[in-house]
C-alpha cells in the first residue's frame, strides 16, 4: 500500500462501477483533485474493470459507442491517452450502433481497468490491491477501517475518510423466493434457476450440449424489466438455432407490462405504446422510459410479443401479467403446469460486507427502496432509521441514486439508476462531488 497514512476514499470493489469513480473524475476534469485525496481500490479478482461481463452470454442494454465515450474529451487525453486505437477499442468501434455481447465488452473495460490501476499505483497518495475481498468496513465519526483479504492469507486493514462500496450486486430472493421454493416443493419435476446462472452459468448457452435443460419444452421466466426479458432474448436465440431438443415454449411473468425505451414521445406514438406523459417521459431527454425501458434484443422481443412490430414473436414465446405480491398460489396459478424450467429474474440488490460501528461492532442496518440499498440524491446510504451513514457511499448494481431533477429521468422509475455509462457521467458526478466535498 502507498505511504499514506490514511487515504481518502477506499474504493471496495474494482469492476465497471468502482473503476468508473477514476474515470469520472478524469471526465470531470477533477483526476488530479481526487487522486491528490488519497484512493485506494481494493478488487476481489487479479484483475480490475470488466467484473463478470466476460462471463455473460446477454447482450449489453448500451450501445458499443456509449463504451466508447470516455476516451472522449479530457479523460481521452490523460487517463486514458492513447487507448483510442487499440485492439480492445477498434473492435467496440465496430459495433458502435449495435448492442455488443457482454464478453466483446470486457476486453476493452479490461484496459481501462488496467490504466485506472497504473494511475493509483503511480500517485504517492494512491494504490491498488488486487486479489484480496473486502470482508468489513468499520463506520467511525471520524472515518473508516476496511478489513481484506487475500484467498488464504492473513487478515489486512486500510484507514480512510470514507469507503466507497461498489462490489456488484445479489440476485433479489427473499420474499418471492419463499414462494419460489413453496411451488418448486409442490412440483417435484420443476427445476428452478436464478437468472444470474441462466446467463452466466454453464448449462445454458450454445456450448452446453449435455445440459439436462436442452429437453425442456416449457420454460417460465419470473420476474421483469431487463432482468427478465434479457433471459427470455437468450432463450429465443437458443430456440432459433435448434439448442432445444424440442419446440420449446417460453412465457415471462411480471408485475406489469414491459417498459420499452423510445428516444422520444412521437416515436412511442407511431409505434402504437401506450404510455404516460407525467411518469414515464424524462422531462431533461424527453425519451420515453430513459431509465426502466427495454433495449436492444430484449426490447426487440418484447415489441414482438405485444404486437408492436411487425415482425411476429417467435412461435411459442408471450408474456403474462400477475400483479402481486407474489404468494405460493398467485404462482402456482400463473405458472403452466407443464413448466420444466422456471428461472427467476427478481432484480439485484447490493452485494455488501460487513458494516459496523466501530466502537462497540453494532452491525449497521441500511434501508431498502424498492428491493435496493436506499443512497438518498447523493449516493450517501440510509439506516432504516432515515439517518444517513455519512462515512459511506453506494452505487452500482443493486445500489444506488434514483432519478432526480439534477440526473433526469422518467418521474415512475423507483428502481436504480445503473449502467456504465452513467456511472462514468452523470452518477459519477453525483459521487464525485459527495467525496470530495465530504473531505475532513
Amino acid at each position: 500500500m502507498s505511504a499514506a497514512a490514511r487515504y481518502g476514499t477506499i474504493v471496495c470493489g474494482g469492476g465497471p462501477a468502482g473503476v468508473s469513480t477514476i474515470v469520472a473524475a478524469a471526465v470531470q476534469g477533477r483526476l488530479d483533485e481526487l487522486l491528490d485525496d488519497g484512493v485506494l481500490l481494493i478488487e476481489s479478482t487479479e484483475s480490475a474493470g470488466a467484473g463478470a461481463f466476460a462471463g455473460y452470454t446477454i447482450r449489453a442494454n448500451s450501445l458499443g459507442s456509449a463504451f466508447l465515450e470516455c476516451l472522449e474529451g479530457r479523460a481521452g487525453k490523460e487517463l486514458l491517452a492513447g487507448l483510442e486505437h487499440t485492439p480492445e477499442a477498434e473492435a467496440l468501434r465496430a459495433r458502435a450502433d449495435e448492442y455488443p455481447p457482454l464478453p466483446a465488452v470486457a476486453p476493452f473495460l479490461a484496459l481501462v481497468g488496467r490504466r485506472v490501476v497504473e494511475a493509483l499505483r503511480a500517485h504517492p497518495r494512491c494504490d491498488a490491491i488486487l486479489g484480496h475481498e473486502v470482508r468489513e468496513v468499520q463506520v467511525a465519526p471520524d472515518g473508516v477501517r476496511v478489513r481484506f483479504t487475500a484467498p488464504g492469507g492473513a487478515p489486512r486493514e486500510a484507514v480512510g475518510e470514507r469507503a466507497l462500496i461498489a462490489m456488484g450486486g445479489r440476485e433479489r430472493v427473499e420474499v418471492p423466493g419463499r414462494a419460489v421454493a413453496r411451488l418448486a416443493a409442490a412440483r417435484p419435476g420443476l427445476a428452478v434457476l436464478p437468472s444470474a446462472e441462466a446467463i452466466g452459468g454453464p448449462l445454458l448457452s450454445a456450448g452446453a450440449v449435455d445440459s439436462p435443460y436442452r429437453d425442456v419444452r416449457r420454460v417460465s421466466v419470473l420476474g421483469g424489466a431487463h432482468s427478465a426479458w434479457a433471459v427470455a432474448a437468450q432463450l429465443a436465440v437458443l430456440a432459433r438455432d435448434g439448442w432445444f431438443r424440442h419446440d420449446v415454449a417460453v412465457r415471462v411473468l411480471e408485475r406489469r407490462d414491459p417498459p420499452i425505451f423510445y428516444s422520444s414521445e412521437e416515436e412511442a406514438r407511431a409505434d402504437g405504446y401506450a404510455f404516460a406523459s407525467d411518469r414515464d417521459v424524462c422531462p431533461l431527454s424527453g425519451r420515453v422510459h430513459r431509465f426502466a425501458g427495454l433495449r436492444g434484443p430484449a426490447r426487440e422481443l418484447a415489441r414482438r410479443i405485444l404486437d408492436l412490430d411487425a415482425e411476429a414473436a417467435p412461435a411459442g414465446f408471450d408474456s403474462r401479467t400477475v400483479p402481486g405480491p407474489w404468494t405460493a398460489d398467485s404462482l402456482a396459478a400463473a405458472v403452466p403446469a407443464d413448466t420444466g424450467l422456471l428461472i427467476t429474474a427478481l432484480g439485484y440488490d447490493a452485494r455488501l460486507p460487513r458494516l459496523t460501528e466501530s466502537q462497540d461492532a453494532t452491525p449497521l442496518r441500511l434501508a431498502r427502496r424498492a428491493g435496493a440499498v436506499d443512497s438518498g440524491a447523493d449516493a450517501t446510504p440510509l439506516l432504516e432509521s432515515g439517518a444517513p451513514v455519512r462515512r459511506l457511499v453506494t452505487y452500482g448494481l443493486g445500489a444506488g441514486l434514483v432519478p432526480h431533477d439534477g440526473i433526469g429521468g422518467e418521474p415512475g422509475y423507483t428502481g436504480r439508476l445503473d449502467g456504465l455509462w452513467i456511472y462514468q457521467h452523470d452518477v459519477g458526478a453525483v459521487v464525485l462531488d459527495t467525496l470530495l466535498s465530504t473531505r475532513t
